[in-house]
């Protein structure tokens, strides 16, 4: 592997890191005007999104770890 795919991934890396953030400022938005069971649904659906985006967050890291260590870069 060389450093412009381990570049790659970091940028992939980056920007879910900003599709973590972007749900997040949705729903607290959401949440600021909702009221009921509905607000019970969202805060269920934001907490999953939530996990899920984390662990592909750390799969992601795992797989920049590898190329780094395979290309050589300290």
């Amino acid at each position: 592997m060389n450093k412009k795919s381990v570049a790659k991934e970091c940028i992939n890396v980056i920007l879910l890191l900003i599709n973590i953030k972007i749900p997040s400022i949705v729903y607290d938005y959401y949440f600021k005007y909702s009221e009921g069971s509905y607000l019970q649904i969202a805060v269920i659906v934001e907490y999953s999104l939530t996990c899920i985006a984390w662990m592909i967050l750390i799969l992601y890291i795992i797989k920049v770890l590898n190329l780094k260590n395979k290309a050589g870069i300290d």
